[in-house]
């Protein structure tokens, strides 16, 4: 049963701006209506949804994708194939792909949400999607997902330490959930590609390639020896253009890309050469 929405289901506490306030009360009608959702429709769904409005968005870093990065995150999707969407939200990422790869995409959505209020709203906008309402730290969640095979994993994950949607990866016991996120993503799918702030990528989104002034380097080779797990360049997108696009928050990001089945192959390198039983297990 579809939930029922309604145009000022706000929390009056959020300083939304009047132009968000109309953005986002179109949204919630287009989420509302029975209508088939045109693309324009999922754009201004999208892009209008504020995530402000209704929920304490930054108890769980629920940060949505501005839509022009999400568009521009869609040149590292691939064009076709089964993908896995963690971290979802109202499905923004998964959206963009569907849109940006309309005339030549052939795609099958799986998106893992926690809250119940993004789950609905990410139905609308990929109806044939699977969506699943939970947190992908929630062993009942991977169950779900055991014995599945994705061919790509995308996300735009919690930043930063543990909060309140936090949780362990299966190798990784670091603090920082991006990197968390990565690492599960890796026992599901072939490759991926996620946003993540610079301090936890190794590369600039430029030319120079440079690793930030604030990249932290401990932490990331942390998370390469504890997963086998490497932070490869994109396409040379810069993403500068999406620093003050965010709402609710300001933060320097890069489209980070990962090659899970290479990742898997050093884990298993690595726990035979040491003749590690345990590390094998994992390891496959």
């Amino acid at each position: 049963m579809r939930m029922k929405w309604g145009a000022r289901t706000r929390n009056p506490m959020a300083k939304l701006t009047h132009a968000e306030l109309k953005a986002h009360d179109r949204a919630m009608s287009l989420v509302a209506s029975e209508k088939t959702l045109s693309s324009d429709d999922i754009i201004d769904v999208a892009d209008g949804y504020h995530e402000g409005a209704t929920h304490a968005n930054s108890a769980h870093s629920a940060f949505f994708t501005p839509w022009d990065l999400a568009i521009t995150f869609a040149l590292e999707v691939p064009d076709g194939g089964r993908v896995l969407d963690l971290c979802a939200g109202i499905g923004v990422l998964s959206a963009a792909a569907r849109v940006y790869h309309q005339h030549n995409g052939r795609h099958d959505f799986t998106l893992v949400e926690l809250n119940p209020a993004y789950c609905e709203i990410a139905r609308r906008l990929l109806p044939d999607a699977t969506v699943i309402c939970g947190s992908i730290f929630d062993p009942a969640v991977q169950a779900q997902l055991a014995g599945e095979r994705f061919d790509f994993a995308i996300s735009n994950p919690p930043f930063g330490a543990r909060n309140t949607a936090s949780g362990t990866g299966p190798r990784y016991t670091g603090r920082k959930q991006e990197y968390a996120v990565m690492d599960l993503a890796a026992d599901y799918a072939r490759a991926g590609a996620f946003i993540l702030p610079l301090a936890s990528a190794p590369r600039r989104p430029t030319d120079e390639r440079k690793a930030p002034l604030d990249f932290a380097y401990d932490a990331y080779q942390k998370f390469v020896d504890e997963t086998g797990i490497e932070i490869l360049p994109n396409l040379g997108i810069d993403t500068s253009f999406a620093d003050n696009l965010w709402r609710g928050t300001k933060i320097k990001t890069e489209i980070a890309l990962c090659d899970f089945d290479a990742a898997h192959r050093r884990r298993l390198m690595t726990a035979f050469d040491d003749g590690d039983q345990r590390g094998l297990a994992l390891a496959a």
